[in-house]
């Protein structure tokens, strides 16, 4: 009798060009699917309830963050390099997540073992925001299967599917006002679908995880990937010990004015996440290679795409923090107004996050994790320091400030950690012509205040991002260059 064993597909890989487009439109629908959802959550939670909403999702995935461990970075750095057995390190990925999420779970069932009664009803919606999480989490782990194969249209149809669901989910929660509880429930359960419908892609279209194989791989991959990981936690609760802090040292308004505009400038950046995704096999498989003119064309693709990405983020960061009132107003409601100013002070991030990013990404694929390590443990310190410190003098406008200054040493600290790649060339890697642009929008708007102050000053951002060459048609040709499918072997 033939067997029936599925045997791993080798999907052929798309150009940089089409990745980028597919993992942008994905990217896309995820914004607008999130933004859908924050506003809704926004509207119909009182602040209060808004607020533990909000703290929920940050303690959630603050515990959570551990389960990322760095191995999406890994699997697609080595799938870039054409190391080891696709099925035996998905598998051996798949069990240490797993595990991770487990160990997190009992960890949660002990704490509520031992918490008083009347604290109940929070530590149900933790819970709940937990499983959501750990669905994300899992969800995000078969997404990198389709990065590593440089094939990212599936995962384009798969947002698609999640944001139908979580319509859908999130409008019945609200019809039955079953408040915060009941709308994390709908995240849950839309991330669940999700996580269930990309497994079942990855494993029919691409590769089994084979975990019998993967046991063996188990501590290769936590010996390579245990430094990529620390950064990928320590980065992500960079995001969140404002909120924490906040939630420590204020109240649950306090934390609604806070987040609610962050998570506006962080979803934003899922632009540039889009863009990062497609690049860095690209990244991996040019650096990795021993030719001196391959090394040399990933350096060139990294100037280009942190040119291109400068140029894009100063401008939202000019439209962000320019129409702040107006957008709060429009998106969620008169009770955010007293939000503005945090608005425009974290649109400002908006830059350093995009650049960090992107040099991030640099190092990784280069094999600089440890500095990098080191750059986000700083970074991360600092925003603590500073959140400590300026939240019980300022309030939120004080997180605000303690978490732009945070993003602005990060990407400082990553720029100066990737300086060794780009042979000197400091100057192009953080595109001045840009960020002298954006100062000098900021300066119109200013200069002239009034109903006009904005459109001058996108004006003038446009008008010196030409004559300082910010960004030229030479960054496309670059990438257009790089826009080629690869050829494994």
């Amino acid at each position: 009798m033939p067997s029936r064993e599925r045997k791993n597909v080798e999907a052929k890989p798309g150009g940089l060009a089409g990745n980028i487009l597919w993992s942008t439109a994905s990217r896309g629908i995820q914004a607008i699917t999130g933004f859908a959802a924050a506003i809704a959550v926004a509207r119909h939670l009182p602040l209060a309830d808004l607020g533990q909403y909000l703290s929920a999702l940050a303690v959630a995935g603050a515990i959570l963050s551990v389960s990322y461990c760095g191995i999406q970075q890994y699997l697609v750095r080595e799938a870039g390099r054409g190391a080891g057995e696709a099925g035996a390190l998905l598998g051996a990925g798949l069990l240490i997540r797993l595990a991770i999420i487990g160990l997190a779970g009992l960890g949660m069932g002990c704490w509520a073992a031992i918490t008083p009664a009347g604290s109940q009803t929070g530590l149900a919606i933790v819970a709940v925001a937990l499983c959501a999480e750990a669905f994300r989490s899992m969800g995000q782990l078969a997404s990198a299967v389709f990065q590593a194969h440089e094939r990212m249209r599936p995962e384009c149809l798969l947002a698609l599917l999640h944001g139908l669901l979580w319509g859908a989910l999130l409008t019945a929660a609200i019809f039955l006002d079953s408040g915060a509880l009941g709308l994390l429930s709908a995240c849950c359960l839309a991330l669940a679908g999700h996580c269930l419908a990309s497994w079942g892609v990855v494993v029919r279209g691409y590769v089994r995880p084979r975990l019998a194989s993967g046991l063996t791989c188990i501590g290769p991959m936590l010996r390579a990937s245990l430094v990529i990981g620390l950064s990928v936690v320590l980065v992500q609760n960079l995001f969140r010990v404002n909120v924490l802090v906040l939630e420590w040292l204020g109240s649950a308004e306090d934390v609604a004015f806070f987040q609610t505009p962050h998570d506006l400038v962080l979803r934003l950046q899922v632009i540039f996440q889009a863009v990062m995704l497609a690049a860095f096999p690209v990244f991996s498989r040019l650096f990795a290679a021993g030719e001196t003119g391959r090394r040399a064309q990933g350096t060139n693709l990294a100037i280009a795409l942190g040119r291109l990405a400068a140029a894009g983020a100063c401008g939202l960061a000019l439209v962000l923090c320019l129409f702040a009132e107006p957008l709060l107003g429009t998106l969620y409601g008169a009770k955010m107004l007293p939000a503005v100013p945090c608005l425009r002070v974290l649109a400002l991030g908006t830059a350093p996050l995009a650049l960090g990013m992107l040099w991030a990404n640099v190092l990784i694929a280069t094999g600089g994790q440890r500095r990098l390590l080191l750059v986000n443990a700083a970074s991360l310190g600092a925003n603590c320091i500073l959140s400590l410190v300026l939240i019980p003098w300022y309030g939120v406008l004080g997180a605000s400030v303690a978490a732009l200054l945070a993003y602005a040493a990060s990407a400082l600290g990553a720029l100066w950690a990737a300086r060794g790649q780009f042979e000197g060339r400091i100057a192009a890697l953080a595109n001045l012509g840009a960020l002298a642009a954006m100062g000098g929008g900021l300066l119109a708007a200013v200069v002239l205040p009034g109903v006009w102050s904005g459109p001058a000053g996108l004006v003038v951002y446009v008008a010196l991002l030409a004559v300082l060459r910010g960004v030229s048609l030479h960054d496309l040709w670059i990438l257009s260059s790089c826009a080629r499918p690869a050829l494994r072997p």
